[in-house]
């Protein structure tokens, strides 16, 4: 390492503004029941703090805290779409965890929306995706949500440039790791290996993050039947 690059560096580095901090609670929030055959979407409001001093224009992370009452909180698949239509995961399902203490003021933390603006309407969509129909019903209480960024614009964010060839990088790469898994779901079907309920599981739970990736690219979109049909 040099250390006098490093000195020579920091005598000209630009630190990212303050961060700042903004909690949006719903005091008339409406509790909405959920199922494993019917799930919940809301639409919540937030202004990030306009005109005072937390406001937040620039997103860092983005906490969703949650309370929710299911039997078995293991088979819920949680989705928060922000404002400007970034569709992230929070929570997917986990067959294992068959607990039923659901999530009492739980946080649950992205990156995905980084740099955008937190302002307008987010949506939360909540499902019991286990696919298993056993009758079980839950609720959700309430929500807060939490922003964390910047009022100003960071420095950084005017040279773009390498954060797109990053992200193209990152792109290219989860889409060759997207075609290999494919591959051995595909190789799985052909050996008759999904005969065991664990390679089935795995099968679909992959297939699903496969999906939910694509419909965001508008790639193609796949399920299990369709390579069995082949």
């Amino acid at each position: 390492m040099n250390a006098f690059s490093f000195v020579m560096a920091a005598r000209s580095w630009t630190n990212v503004p303050k961060q700042r901090i903004c909690t949006t609670v719903f005091p008339s929030f409406t509790k909405r029941s959920i199922s494993d055959t019917s799930g919940a979407i809301i639409n919540f409001r937030t202004d990030a703090c306009a005109g005072q001093i937390n406001e937040v224009n620039y997103l860092e992370h983005v906490q969703l805290v949650l309370d929710i009452v299911y039997p078995i909180r293991g088979h819920l698949s949680i989705f928060v779409v922000s404002p400007q239509g970034t569709r992230t995961q929070l929570l997917k399902v986990r067959r294992e965890d068959k607990s039923p203490a659901g999530f009492r003021h739980w946080p649950f933390m992205s990156v995905h929306t980084w740099a955008e603006n937190p302002k307008g309407v987010w949506q939360l969509e909540v499902d019991d995706k286990s696919g298993r129909m056993e009758g079980i019903n839950g609720i959700i209480n309430n929500i807060t949500l939490v922003v964390y960024g910047t009022t100003e614009q960071p420095a950084h964010y005017a040279t773009s440039s390498r954060r797109d060839v990053r992200d193209d990088f990152v792109t290219n790469n989860r889409k060759d790791i997207d075609d290999l898994w494919l591959q051995r779901v595909k190789r799985l079907i052909n050996d008759r290996a999904l005969q065991r309920a664990d390679y089935i599981d795995g099968a679909m739970r992959y297939l699903d993050a496969v999906n939910q990736i694509r419909k965001r690219s508008t790639l193609r979109s796949y399920t299990v039947s369709e390579f069995v049909s082949r």
